[in-house]
């Protein structure tokens, strides 16, 4: 590396004396070393036979591959400094469904590449149920879920409330409901067909939804199971059934259905954030710190 800095610098000046104060060395030492790198190249680099120096047509090619093999170890060297940092490297994050629609997601994700902008991340749409068996296996640094109301964390395993959603009843717009004034219970909708997202998908919503017919002695009757929010909104509005979903997909400001308040205990439908405590990178530190922040000045404003 000390050669191809030496080249490039009598390349640049074509006169040892030049490259030698600019290089802040003797000029002795400096001939000897581009010396010694033609023999190890075999290969003549600088014309010396006319009063100024020249690039011979091997000099020219070898000095433009010097300036590229410099200007990536320098590039490898800041890089590696700001790992150190943890101001670069790899982040992967997953997020269930309805996490998009929440302002915070869209606002960490934002000010995060705008805060480290050499970091790269790896978003990818995954169920609650498979994002908790990838932080197990350590194939996601951070996952953004909607776990069941059971759930019970191992110690490894940190969750962070993220985003506190309202869980809503979802109705077509002639149905009965949509016109109603206050809140509904859940004995309301024991004869309506229900269409839920199917467990492996999304399991804290419908362990939640199963829990709140449960908790009322109702047994709810599943007429329709659909893998996306928005397939469920849009069957909803088809008069295909009701459905249970958090206010996040009123975002979406569908035609044709309304989102009624539930019950005053069934409305808690939060969102997490989880990481492994013993997995945590500067990078996965410094997203946790800033989802902090997000989540405060959230909870300020409302």
């Amino acid at each position: 590396m000390r050669q191809l800095r030496y080249f490039v610098a009598v390349a640049e000046e074509l006169n040892f004396t030049a490259a030698a104060q600019r290089l802040n060395i003797s000029q002795p030492p400096l001939s000897m070393q581009i010396r010694a790198l033609e023999e190890a190249l075999g290969a003549r680099l600088l014309d010396r036979a006319h009063r100024n120096i020249a690039l011979t047509e091997a000099g020219a090619v070898f000095l433009e591959q010097a300036r590229l093999t410099l200007g990536q170890l320098d590039n490898t060297v800041q890089l590696t400094k700001l790992a150190v940092q943890g101001r670069t490297g790899l982040l992967r994050i997953a997020f269930t469904g309805s996490v998009p629609l929440v302002p915070g997601f869209a606002k960490l994700i934002r000010t995060f590449r705008a805060k480290f902008p050499q970091a790269q991340l790896q978003i990818a749409h995954m169920p609650t149920g498979p994002q908790l068996q990838a932080l197990e296996e350590r194939h996601i640094d951070i996952g953004l879920l909607r776990p069941a109301p059971q759930f019970l964390p191992p110690a490894h395993l940190q969750l962070l409330p993220f985003w506190q959603d309202e869980l809503r009843v979802v109705v077509p717009a002639d149905h009965v409901l949509a016109t109603r004034k206050g809140r509904i219970a859940i004995k309301e909708l024991a004869a309506e067909p229900l269409i839920l997202f199917p467990r492996d998908i999304s399991c804290g919503l419908h362990d939640q939804t199963m829990q709140l017919f449960n908790n009322a002695g109702l047994v709810p009757h599943v007429s329709q199971v659909a893998r996306e929010g928005t397939a469920i909104v849009g069957l909803v509005a088809a008069g295909v059934g009701i459905s249970m979903l958090p206010d996040a997909y009123a975002r979406l400001h569908t035609e044709g259905v309304h989102y009624k308040r539930l019950q005053a205990d069934a409305t808690n439908c939060p969102l997490f954030l989880a990481h492994r405590r013993d997995q945590a990178g500067e990078l996965t530190r410094h997203f946790v710190k800033l989802a902090r922040s997000i989540i405060a000045a959230e909870a300020a404003r409302h």
